[in-house]
């Protein structure tokens, strides 16, 4: 008889025990003795039962008389075997199928476990997880598990690392709040309730995630607790209010709340002077644009404020944001695109001749508001943007030939604009672009064959029309 029949006939033989107990009103006078704690080779068997280990990408080693220190995604010390201690289990991306069974608590020197992007694992995640209280880094995003987040994990003190989803129901456990080494938590999946007061405990956490689930009402002021993190993700919530101890966060260098239910932003945001992005996409902002909470703000480069409500012109104090501006100070740490996103608003009046300024500048997009006028010539000075999108707007005139400037442009949108007309500047031509969008316009294409030949380079080109001779 083999090694692995060997094994599973007494992993078999415990399981019909604790069968037998747990179904047994007289558990206790039952002749049965409780079974002894599965060694880790046969939790590690159990665990490749349960997942459907035959399945697997690989599975090299598994349920063999190998040392456990050969099986295909097991850290554990050389010589390791029945009795050896596994400290690390890495199986992501490696096909497993099923549920993760109890026995998993069995592993009890892990400090590593990472089952992320097996999206065919199912069924919650078992209670006994809060008994590997060595555990360091527990990786379990891009996976079918689901249900509620067990308040044992809150057991877990030792962990750094903490990221579940994404078919996770229910409430975020207060218990979480335990983890105080916490530097990186990331929950998704359909997450209810409000974000629990206790997360401001996590004072190590420097990255945060709680995206894309049902979160509601306000985000609690204890969040300002958490100075030392570095990026905020709560984007895909339903979130109603910042709390103004937002701004105690002085580390924040990201903060994303895009698509929740924000009518304002608190003033204190001014306050994060090294924050470098700032998504607030799909909220329900209204009135004029908050530019001046943001314009003295050193490292900002990356702005969402689309698909709001927010009306009036653009401030004039937009062309004042120093990293578009200036450039980025020379100790940036994050590495973000350059990009401004207004779209999708109600902004009126002309484009300000002050955004022009932002020569570092690699993406601007205000299409689909009522804007007016002519495009202004200023736009020129915009030397390193990549990509323009104007459409959507009432703005009439011919184009600036300083749009030619524009030497790093590949992507030009200005459809939908009836109001714009003429040739387009004899320069363009010199504008390696890859999209333009002239639909609903009254611009053409001058006749010549430099501009034949400039289109016909054009890969992607809607509405273009030759100007009558």
């Amino acid at each position: 008889m083999t090694g692995r029949a060997v094994t599973s006939r007494v992993v078999t033989s415990r399981a019909a025990a604790l069968v037998v107990c747990t179904t047994l009103s007289a558990c206790d006078t039952d002749p049965f003795v409780p079974p002894d704690p599965l060694t880790p080779r046969e939790s590690l068997e159990v665990l490749y039962d349960a997942t459907n280990g035959s399945g697997w990408t690989n599975n090299h080693g598994w349920t063999t008389n190998t040392p456990l220190y050969e099986w295909y995604g097991i850290e554990a010390p050389f010589g390791a075997n029945e009795a050896g201690a596994i400290v690390g289990l890495d199986l992501r991306d490696n096909n497993l199928r099923g549920v993760i069974p109890p026995a998993i608590g069995n592993l009890q020197s892990l400090v590593r476990l990472d089952l992320r992007r097996n999206e065919a694992l199912a069924g919650a995640l078992p209670a006994e997880i809060g008994n590997l209280a060595m555990l360091e880094e527990l990786f379990l995003s891009s996976t079918g598990l689901g249900g509620p987040i067990p308040r044992e994990i809150g057991r877990l003190t030792s962990l750094r690392s903490l990221s579940l989803g994404d078919q996770l129901t229910g409430s975020i456990p207060p218990e979480i709040g335990q983890l105080s080494l916490l530097t990186s938590l990331g929950l998704t999946g359909d997450l209810t309730g409000s974000v629990p007061p206790e997360l401001g405990r996590l004072t190590n956490l420097e990255y945060l995630v709680i995206r894309d689930n049902r979160l509601t009402g306000p985000l609690p002021p204890e969040i300002g607790q958490l100075t030392k993190l570095w990026s905020l993700h709560l984007a895909g919530n339903e979130i109603s209010r910042l709390p103004a101890e937002v701004g105690n966060l002085a580390e924040l260098r990201v903060l994303a709340i895009e698509n929740n239910n924000l009518v304002s932003i608190p003033a204190e945001i001014g306050n994060l002077t090294k924050l470098a992005a700032l998504g607030l996409l799909g909220n329900n902002m209204s009135g004029p644009l908050p530019i001046d909470l943001l314009d003295e703000l050193p490292n900002l480069r990356w702005l969402s404020l689309s698909e709001n409500d927010f009306t009036g012109p653009i401030p004039p104090a937009i062309g004042n944001l120093p990293s578009l501006r200036d450039g980025p100070p020379p100790d940036v740490t994050v590495g973000v695109h350059h990009r401004i996103y207004l779209n999708d608003n109600r902004l009126t009046g002309r484009i300000p001749d002050e955004i022009g300024a932002l020569k570092f500048l690699n993406y601007l997009n205000i299409s689909n508001n009522e804007l007016d006028g002519p495009l202004p010539a200023s736009i020129g000075g915009m030397t390193r943007l990549e990509q323009l999108y104007l459409g959507g707007n009432n703005l009439s005139g011919p184009l600036p030939s300083e749009l030619a400037d524009l030497t790093w442009l590949y992507r030009l949108g200005l459809e939908s604009n009836p109001g714009l007309s003429g040739p387009l500047p004899a320069d363009m031509v010199n504008l390696g672009l890859a999209y333009l969008n002239l639909d609903d316009t009254g611009l053409c294409v001058p006749n010549t064959e430099a501009f034949r030949e400039w289109t016909a380079g054009i890969s992607e080109k809607i509405g273009i029309s030759t100007c009558p001779a």
